[in-house]
């Protein structure tokens, strides 16, 4: 994960960073299967995700891979051995918005998921969009400008198409953070979201959130964790 900078808040919060899965460390072993490949996968049969990743987890945690189980096509059997492969560390269910992969242990995202936000009347581009909702549930991200986004997209139009181009519409009212995100990842196919938990050698800790493809995930340094919540308690 990429850790935002002590003292460079309204810096670190104009950047997006855009990873593409080829380049983004070694492929797992024979065998074996990462929730990177796992979430990319299943944005590249047309199912949206939701996943959820507490500190101890990162996209290139690894799981056996069962080798009749590496050629379903069929979503319902798809999903359940996604939930077979991840038991005990990831509860996987299928939603009507989007295939939930939430960790069983991070509460400071389940909090910050749940927070109440307000979106009325936004127009703009799926990262963009991350913005706004992350600036909807914290304060402090208000009155930001749009961010920045860089990576390895110059050769690929289509992934620098989809997270940047404008429409994407979100008339929401009141919902929660997790619910604007689902909407978000419904209003264009090819989407879905992540927020994961990660916390720097002080023990400070942020929800953080960000977009994935079928080629890659898009990272962010927008903290939705409630306030009281930031500090991890020893």
């Amino acid at each position: 994960m990429v850790h935002q900078s002590a003292g460079r808040r309204g810096a670190a919060a104009l950047l997006a960073v855009w990873l593409a899965s080829a380049s983004a460390g070694g492929r797992p072993a024979a065998g074996r299967v990462s929730l990177r490949s796992e979430l990319n996968g299943l944005v590249a049969q047309g199912i949206r995700v939701g996943a959820v990743l507490g500190a101890s987890e990162t996209f290139d945690t690894e799981v056996p891979l069962a080798p009749e189980q590496a050629t379903v096509s069929e979503r319902p059997q798809s999903i359940g051995n996604l939930a077979q492969r991840w038991a005990g560390i990831f509860a996987v269910s299928d939603t009507p918005a989007v295939v939930r992969v939430r960790s069983l242990r991070a509460p400071l995202c389940d909090a910050g998921l749940a927070t109440p936000v307000h979106l009325e009347a936004f127009r703009g581009s799926p990262h963009q969009a991350m913005l706004a909702i992350a600036q909807a549930a914290n304060p402090e991200l208000a009155g930001l400008p749009p961010p920045g986004l860089v990576g390895s997209l110059s050769s690929e139009s289509t992934t620098t198409d989809l997270l940047v181009n404008p429409g994407v519409a979100l008339d929401l009212g009141t919902t929660t953070v997790e619910g604007a995100l689902d909407q978000l990842v419904q209003e264009r196919d090819g989407l879905g979201w992540w927020a994961a938990e990660e916390c720097n050698p002080n023990g400070t800790c942020a929800c953080r959130l960000g977009l994935v493809t079928a080629h890659g995930i898009l990272m962010t340094f927008y903290d939705v964790s409630p306030r009281a919540g930031r500090t991890r308690r020893p």
